[in-house]
């Protein structure tokens, strides 16, 4: 599960009551904890339970991580015993391991999305697992990047509005066939080319860069006239950015990765 403390990056000056608020997370509304459940957290954390606009408590996401420490151990153990492994390790996990995989917050159209899409435990056992790839969800943004030598990957399909713009590599492409035993190696499928994942490929992101693109600023000026925005979409362009939308991915793929 994920944790407000995950989000480490400043807000955008221009971030609006609502969003801020997180009115429309339905999450918030939605769901209900056991009561058990809620007083684990405060027995572990010593104060109140969070779950909302103010924040998420780091303990639930950690009361969810334990179900993994199981086998992460019993794993752990036969790598430090030297016991021949499978040779390829694919984990698995819904929300997202570290920020870097997300876009600075001027790029999205709810900038909060950072407040509930991570767990900090989460990439800690990433990082202890250490495997060839690391498969993740959440935010429906395609992107296939190393960060400190650590694969990580998200292939989302995407509603038929996102597979016009943010899930457009799936729609355009087919379906990624990450692990091929078949045919001649290699049976991993290599790093394959993303919009965000070429970005943040390309150099660190800039968190504290809050000039946003032409799309969220007139999102944000429909919503908030009375908005704040620093600089102009001329001053979006000397700032670095993804570069235009990416129509058609023909020759950037091999058809043997897809399906």
């Amino acid at each position: 599960f994920y944790c407000s403390d995950w989000d480490r990056e400043p807000d955008p000056p221009w971030v609006g009551r609502e969003q801020r608020e997180m009115l429309g997370w339905l999450d918030f509304r939605a769901i209900r904890w056991p009561p058990n459940f809620e007083s684990e957290v405060r027995q572990r954390l010593g104060e109140h339970f969070l779950f909302g606009s103010h924040g998420t408590s780091r303990h639930l996401s950690e009361l969810f991580a334990a179900a993994n420490e199981t086998w992460l151990e019993e794993l752990l153990a036969m790598r430090n015993e030297q016991v021949e492994l499978p040779h390829v390790v694919i984990s698995f996990s819904h929300f997202v391991p570290r920020q870097e995989l997300l876009p600075e917050k001027r790029f999205l159209l709810d900038a909060m999305l950072h407040r509930v899409s991570g767990s900090c435990v989460l990439e800690d056992q990433v990082r202890r697992l250490a495997p060839d790839v690391h498969v993740f969800g959440h935010t429906h943004l395609s992107v296939d990047v190393e960060v400190q030598g650590q694969r990580y990957i998200q292939w989302a399909l995407g509603n038929p509005r996102e597979q016009r713009k943010m899930t457009n590599v799936v729609a355009d492409t087919g379906m990624l066939v990450l692990y091929d035993s078949g045919g001649d190696p290699p049976h991993m499928a290599p790093v394959q080319f993303t919009y965000w994942g070429n970005y943040f490929q390309s150099g660190p992101r800039a968190p504290s860069e809050f000039c946003p693109p032409s799309y969220v600023r007139k999102l944000v000026q429909y919503q908030y006239p009375d908005a704040d925005i620093p600089g102009d979409d001329e001053f979006f362009q000397r700032t670095r950015h993804g570069g235009p939308s990416i129509t058609s991915y023909d020759g950037r793929y091999e058809a043997r990765w897809r399906q």
